[in-house]
């Protein structure tokens, strides 16, 4: 019986399965090379779920939301930081607040992992919140190996801000007496004392009842009148008088005998 292939076309056929076998150890392999979930992959879903989990206890609602959550490998001891916004309602116009969850490994097997967590719901936590974030939400972020420090140095931050009450004002002592509205009394003349010395009016000069340029005008003391200076205030005021001290007349006005 006549076989249906020709002779050129059966050596064809056999080279084809030649390659065909030797092709297919490779397309098998390439098969079964599916990723697989890495061991840190792995905790960083786990410190995810963790994470939020220890967030909705703080919400407000059951509708409570997240967004832009990123997880961040960190240069020590395996750690992980996770940061993201929070919606502690989920309703449309509440505001996202910023979160940062900083997960560690258990150190024993069936041990649940450690978990700091930072959300700025406050003043004082969105302080610290905005620090951690600096140092945390980054590769390799947070403190280095060996306990060098990290690539910023964080500045300390007040648990809570202290309350300050200020003092009450103290209360006025009653007057007995209501202050007069009038100006200020000028200051009274120097004591008078007995007879310093004489003088003589220069010119026509205003005695006055107060060694001060405002004081009321007693009289005019004219020119070449002489006076006995009884007493004398600064600014060179003289307290002069006849016989006795009647006022006060400024020096530039005197001949002081």
């Amino acid at each position: 019986m006549r076989h249906p292939f020709s002779r050129p076309r059966q050596a064809a056929l056999r080279r084809a399965l030649r390659a065909g076998a030797l092709l297919l150890p490779f397309v098998l392999l390439a098969a079964c090379d599916d990723p697989k979930p890495t061991q840190q992959q792995g905790f960083a879903s786990e410190a995810r779920a963790l994470s939020e989990e220890r967030l909705r206890a703080r919400a407000k609602g059951p509708g409570a939301s997240f967004r832009a959550v990123q997880v961040y490998p960190q240069a020590s001891s395996g750690a992980v930081a996770v940061c993201g916004q929070m919606n502690l309602t989920g309703a449309t116009e509440e505001a996202f607040i910023p979160f940062v969850s900083v997960v560690t490994p258990a150190a024993e097997a069936g041990a649940t992992p450690q978990i700091e967590q930072f959300l700025a719901a406050s003043t004082v936590e969105a302080t610290r919140t905005y620090i951690e974030m600096l140092d945390r939400c980054r590769e390799n972020g947070g403190p280095s190996p060996g306990g060098r420090p990290g690539a910023q140095p964080l500045p300390p931050v007040p648990g809570s801000f202290p309350s300050h009450t200020p003092a009450p004002p103290t209360p006025l002592a009653p007057q007995s007496t209501p202050p007069s509205a009038s100006a200020p009394p000028a200051p009274g003349p120097a004591a008078a004392t007995p007879a310093e010395g004489s003088a003589l009016a220069r010119q026509n000069a205003n005695l006055r009842a107060s060694p001060l340029g405002g004081g009321e005008v007693l009289r005019v003391v004219p020119r070449g009148t002489g006076l006995t200076i009884f007493g004398r205030a600064p600014g060179g005021w003289y307290q002069v008088g006849t016989g006795q001290p009647e006022g006060w007349v400024h020096g530039s006005m005197l001949q002081v005998q």
